[in-house]
C-alpha cells in the first residue's frame, strides 16, 4: 500500500515536470511535427506515464524492502529457451483477434474508416506498443505478481494483480481536466481525486472494468504456462498496437451499447474476442507442450 501510494504522489509531482520538458524539447528541436503532436496531447496523458515511470522508479526500493536477492527465484521467474516464439506468437495472436473484431465493426456499420487516416502516427505505433507493454508487464506480472506468489499459490496471485492491473486502469482522470495554459506544480495533485469519475457509471464499470480484468487474467495465465514475460509483452503490445491503430484508422459510426462501448475493448463483444484469445494461447502453449 505504501508503494501504491507512492507511486501515485510521486506521478503527480512528475506529471508538471515532463509535460512542460517535452514542450522544450519540441521547441528546441524546431520539429513542428512534435510539437503538434504535443499540443495535442492532454495533461492526463502526461499524468498517466508520469505514474507509470514513478512505479518503475520506485520497484528497487520496493525490492529492497521484500528482501528478494534472486530475481528469477524469489519472483517464479525462469530463463525462456523460447523467448523470440513466445513473443512473436503473443503479439501476432492479440493483433489477429482484434483485427479481426474490427473488420467486423466495420462491416457491421459500428464504425467507418476516417476520410484522413494519419499513416505516419500508425507507423510509430509498433515502437510505443512495445515499449509500454514491456514497462507494464515488468512491473504487474514480472515484480507484482511474483511478490504476491511468494505467500499464495500462482492462482491466488493472478487473479489479484488481475483485479489490481484492473483498478489502477480503470483509474484514469477525464480529458482536458487541465488546460495546457493552466499546468502548475500542482496539476497532478488536482487531477488524482478526479481519476475515480468512472467508478460512478455503470455502463463505464461493467464494459470496461470487466475487459481490464480478462484482460489481466490471460496476461496472467500466459505468465504462468511460461514462467516467463515474453509471451505477456507480446500480447500486451499486439493489444495496444491493435487499439491505437483502430482508433486512429475509424470513427463511431453507432451507439451499439452493451456490446460496443467507446473504444474497440469496451462492451460484451470485446469479452468475447477476449475469451478467443484465452483459448488460442492456451492451445498454442498445450501443443507446445506437447511437442
Amino acid at each position: 500500500m505504501l508503494y501504491l501510494v507512492a507511486t501515485v504522489c510521486f506521478g503527480a509531482l512528475l506529471a508538471p515536470l515532463l509535460f512542460w520538458g517535452a514542450h522544450a524539447l519540441a521547441h528546441a528541436l524546431g520539429n513542428a511535427r512534435l510539437a503538434a503532436f504535443f499540443a495535442e496531447t492532454d495533461f492526463q496523458r502526461f499524468f498517466n506515464r508520469a505514474v507509470l515511470v514513478a512505479a518503475i522508479a520506485l520497484l528497487w526500493p520496493l525490492v529492497r524492502a521484500l528482501r528478494i536477492r534472486n530475481v528469477g527465484e524469489d519472483l517464479g521467474l525462469e530463463r525462456d529457451n523460447r523467448r523470440w516464439a513466445h513473443f512473436f506468437a503473443g503479439f501476432g495472436i492479440a493483433i489477429f483477434t482484434l483485427v479481426t473484431l474490427g473488420v467486423w465493426l466495420v462491416a457491421a456499420d459500428v464504425y467507418n474508416f476516417k476520410s484522413s487516416i494519419p499513416w505516419g502516427r500508425i507507423a510509430l505505433l509498433p515502437l510505443s506498443a512495445i515499449t509500454v507493454g514491456l514497462i507494464e508487464e515488468l512491473l504487474f506480472r514480472g515484480a507484482l505478481q511474483g511478490v504476491v506468489r511468494r505467500t499464495t499459490n500462482d492462482g491466488a496471485a493472478l487473479l489479484f494483480i488481475a483485479a489490481l492491473f484492473a483498478a489502477i486502469h480503470f483509474l484514469k482522470p477525464p480529458e482536458n481536466a487541465v488546460a495546457p495554459h493552466e499546468v502548475a506544480w500542482w496539476s497532478g495533485f488536482v487531477l488524482v481525486p478526479q481519476a475515480f469519475w468512472q467508478w460512478g457509471d455503470p455502463k463505464l464499470l461493467l464494459g470496461g472494468f470487466s475487459t481490464l480484468f480478462l484482460v489481466g487474467l490471460i496476461l496472467g495465465f500466459a505468465r504462468c504456462r511460461t514462467r516467463s514475460l515474453w509471451m505477456p509483452v507480446g500480447l500486451h503490445a499486439g493489444w495496444i498496437f491493435s487499439k491505437m491503430g483502430f482508433s486512429k484508422m475509424t470513427k463511431r459510426a453507432m451507439d451499439d451499447w452493451p456490446w460496443f462501448g467507446k473504444d474497440i475493448l469496451v462492451g460484451i463483444g470485446p469479452v468475447l474476442a477476449l475469451l478467443l484469445t484465452w483459448i488460442i494461447v492456451w492451445l498454442w502453449l498445450r501443443n507446445e507442450k506437447s511437442r
